[in-house]
């Protein structure tokens, strides 16, 4: 017995020793329980996690300090909004570091705060230093958002503020407001934007100024975003207030706060110019002049960044010659340094009777902020000697291709037919055959004789008034003996007793043409296309005279067309549908129908024209007489001229008050002049 348990001892030993044998190697290589990190010797964490105004945070150091009484502390200051609730509280700690096949446990001092948040916003507790009289260590700053409460859904707390106002600016130096929002997790619009515009300037609001920023907070990207944007231009000095602007969105709303300019005045040198920036000028004469009464075209220009908006432009001197019209033009963009783009005055001058003509240009002055320096920029000048005079020669050949009308030529002019309600008797013929052609089921030509032989009857032609006739010989004669007085005298007298005729208005106006009155040429030749719109002779003549008195872009008044030619289309049209129906009657077919529609289409068409044509020759225009007529900004008084225009220019009426007319230019320029400065078309009954 004994012997064989010794045996089961024995090879029970040896198989143990050969399985460790075997076992050796693959224990040594895949069995080796791994080494933990080091852990740090300080941490700190914060809890909860998203912290929202009003509650209370905590705030735990661990530190490998082996026993906690003697540790002391060192606290950061704390910031602004952040408030020790209770703390510190200090604490042994045993931590596991290790996992569950090998428990590793360290001591560790645990340092507790309570602490509590009055605002929102991203805040930042800077390093604690722990020391217990040997080792001294130090946590990282940390940092957390604080979250209002109608914005605890977010991750971060979002801000509306300005960005950037300075704090000082110049009479008239132009400056964006920017409204920014701050870490907006994703980009948006804003439901609604309120603000109070400032007082003591001129305030527009713009497309966005400004660039998309992306910041971080940790380890994620926000943005930085402009949501609206104003331009300001004081215009007095003092302390400007900018007020709040509110942010609405959702359930949330944010505040800008509200700041204050101190607004100085320009240096004294800048004062005339007002202007603020970095500017170039520009000049150009187009078109050289040519002859006496020819326009050409001066070009002045500013361009580059700042108060564009708000500048004075420089103003050139004109000796020898009229300025016609003036015209401005700009393109500015917003921009952070104020409007960035050009200004440009564009004059439209003729020769005046001077031996020499000139444009002058005043040195032009402005404060380039960047630089803090007072710039001058000075343009050459134009000056040319006046040889191209008109020569009598060409009077007198403008004369003789525009003479006076004979009194047989004056007799033959009658009212348009258009505007005489008689004539849209000429429909009958169509009407009356339709309706005959529905009672009696077919088409009688005796009926549409009747009815022609009626129209005829009933129908006269103006008879040629002896008395009439009898004056204008007698004006006949006191033109050709050069009696200018008496044959203008004659023809008002002709006007107030047989009513207006457009070629007794013609004639006047060729006896104003060799006065020299300008004005009443003009407007004598308009009154004649107004009561005979479209007529060539008339037409041309008045080309011919606003061409040589520089007057182009002037008030149109006539389409150059006249309506009784579109009438007479719609007469021909309308009976000729009538008449198709008439002849067709019962017959059904759909090429007939559209045959129908087609010519009754075309006959209203025209109709349309001949009210067209009507209304551009009807309109309510006048022309500036021989005082001239200084245009204004606002009426009255108080209105300083900006432009004044040629005598002869013809202008829209548009508007009026007491003392002045709004009118609008052939160039599409708006302004205000005196009504003693121009005279009515429609007046001059």
């Amino acid at each position: 017995m004994v012997f064989i348990r010794t045996g089961r001892i024995l090879r029970s030993g040896r198989l143990v020793v050969l399985l460790l044998l075997f076992s050796l190697p693959l224990y040594s290589q895949s069995d080796e329980p791994e080494v933990p990190e080091e852990a740090p010797p300080i941490t700190i964490e914060i809890s909860p996690t998203k912290i929202i105004v009003g509650q209370r945070f905590d705030l735990t150091i661990f530190a490998d300090f082996p026993s906690y009484r003697n540790v002391t502390i060192k606290e950061p200051r704390l910031p602004d909004g952040i408030t020790l609730a209770s703390g510190p509280y200090k604490s042994a700690q045993t931590i596991n570091v290790g996992d569950l096949v090998n428990p590793q446990y360290i001591k560790k001092t645990r340092i507790f705060y309570k602490f509590k948040v009055s605002k929102p916003g991203i805040f930042t507790i800077g390093e604690f230093l722990l020391s217990d009289g040997v080792t001294v260590l130090e946590t990282e700053p940390v940092l957390f958002p604080v979250l209002a409460f109608d914005e605890r859904d977010l991750k971060y707390p979002i801000f509306a503020k300005w960005k950037e106002i300075p704090g000082q600016i110049f009479v008239g130096e132009t400056i964006p407001l920017i409204l920014e929002m701050e870490n907006l997790e994703e980009l948006f619009f804003p439901e609604r934007i309120t603000m109070t515009p400032p007082t003591n300037g001129v305030f527009e609001r713009v497309n966005s100024v400004g660039d998309i920023r992306v910041t971080k907070i940790g380890d994620d990207e926000v943005y930085i975003a402009p949501i609206d944007s104003w331009m300001y231009t004081p215009t007095t000095s003092g302390i400007v207030k900018i007020p709040k602007a509110s942010v609405s969105f959702d359930k949330v709303k944010r505040t800008t706060t509200a700041f204050s300019i101190n607004v100085v005045d320009v240096p004294l040198s800048v004062r005339d110019s007002g202007a603020i920036g970095n500017f170039q000028i520009t000049t150009e004469m187009e078109n050289p002049l040519q002859q006496n009464g020819s326009t050409s075209t001066f070009r002045i220009r500013v361009e580059g960044e700042g108060n564009l908006n708000y500048l004075k432009m420089p103003q050139p001197e004109f000796s020898g010659l009229i300025i016609v019209e003036k015209e401005e033009l700009y393109n500015m963009t917003p921009s952070l340094s104020g409007y960035s783009g050009y200004r440009e005055d564009v004059y439209r001058v003729s020769i005046g009777e001077e031996e020499v003509l000139s444009i002058q240009i005043e040195p032009w002055i402005w404060y380039d902020k960047t630089s803090g320096s007072v710039q001058t920029e000075s343009s050459a000048g134009y000056r040319y000697e006046n040889n191209l005079t008109e020569s009598s020669e060409e009077v007198i050949s403008l004369r003789e291709e525009f003479s006076f009308l004979s009194p047989d030529k004056i007799l033959k002019f009658r009212d348009s037919i258009y505007d005489v309600g008689w004539y849209y008797l000429l429909m009958l013929p169509g009407l009356i055959s339709v309706l005959a052609a529905l009672i009696r089921r077919r088409f009688d030509t005796k009926i549409l004789g009747y009815t022609l032989l009626a129209l005829v009857l009933t129908s006269s032609s103006v008879n040629d008034v002896p008395r009439f006739r009898e004056q204008l010989e007698m004006a006949q004669t006191y033109i050709n003996s050069e009696e200018i007085s008496n044959t203008l005298y004659l023809y008002d007298e002709m006007i107030d007793e047989f009513g207006d005729n457009p070629g007794i208005f013609y004639n006047q106006a060729l006896i104003n043409y060799d006065l020299g009155n300008r004005d009443h040429v003009i407007l004598l030749l308009r009154k004649s296309l107004v009561l005979k719109p479209g007529n060539r002779i008339f037409m041309n003549t008045l080309t011919a005279v606003e061409n040589e008195y520089g007057l182009d872009h002037q008030a149109t008044v006539s389409t150059g067309v006249s309506p009784d030619l579109f009438f007479l289309f719609f007469i021909l049209l309308f009976n000729a549908g009538a008449f198709t129906i008439t002849f067709n009657m019962g017959r059904k077919k759909i090429e007939l129908s559209i045959l129908i529609v087609m010519i009754f289409f075309l006959s209203f068409t025209a109709l349309t024209f001949v009210f067209y044509t009507d209304y551009v020759s009807d309109r309510e225009t006048a022309v500036i007489v021989s005082a001239g007529g200084d245009l204004k900004k606002v009426p009255g008084l108080m209105g300083a001229p900006w432009l004044t225009l040629q005598e002869g220019t013809a202008v829209y009426i548009k508007s009026e008050s007491e003392t002045s007319y709004l009118i609008t230019t052939g160039y599409g320029l708006d302004g205000w002049i005196d009504k003693n400065s121009v005279t009515l078309l429609k007046g001059l009954d």
